[in-house]
């Protein structure tokens, strides 16, 4: 049911465009068996859009954990933010725990207010490998609303435990020429 769900938009145009013909059929007939086809149209839309709100997908998942980090940083728990990383997460000859502390530290000496991630693409999800690949937007402000940091991140994630957890974070310019931007952890 998962494919149904991550693919709702072409689900709500394909059935909003059957409801539009057979609402022009009825409006042209005025029979009111076309009327039923708009209903049952309309009702696999509604039906639909309540299973998104219920089933959580793979990708889904992956979007909640990277919101769930954002949240981390801004409020400065190194704990929610390590239950993210894998096992075998490093970043700038950090590991995992050491990585988390100067993330949350950084945040609060630059006083961070909001981490906004935009224009998530779950490029590849492949459960039977365990692994995941995101890449996103990230605008990160501080309390007063001024921009620290705006650019692009490319994300790996991968099973464990059966929960997705982030392997490896490479940021990049926002002009989207993939010339890798490293962002020190210590000063």
């Amino acid at each position: 049911m998962w494919w149904l769900v991550d693919n709702a938009n072409v689900w709500y145009l394909l059935f909003g465009i059957v409801a539009l013909g057979f609402a022009a059929a009825w409006w042209i007939e005025r029979r009111h068996k076309y009327l039923l086809g708009v209903a049952v149209a309309a009702g696999f839309i509604l039906g639909l859009w309540l299973l998104s709100k219920v089933v959580i997908t793979d990708r889904g998942r992956l979007q909640m954990n990277l919101r769930e980090m954002a949240a981390a940083v801004e409020s400065g728990r190194p704990e929610a933010l390590l239950q993210h990383f894998a096992q075998d997460f490093r970043y700038d000859n950090a590991d995992r725990a050491e990585v988390a502390r100067l993330v949350t530290d950084n945040a609060q000496r630059y006083k961070v207010g909001q981490v906004h991630l935009w224009n998530l693409s779950v490029e590849d999800v492949n459960r039977a490998k365990g692994s995941a690949k995101i890449s996103f937007g990230v605008t990160v402000r501080d309390t007063a609303g001024a921009e620290l940091f705006m650019g692009m991140c490319e994300t790996t994630f991968g099973l464990e435990a059966d929960r997705w957890k982030l392997r490896k974070a490479e940021f990049f310019n926002i002009a989207g020429d993939k010339t890798p931007r490293h962002i020190p952890l210590r000063h």
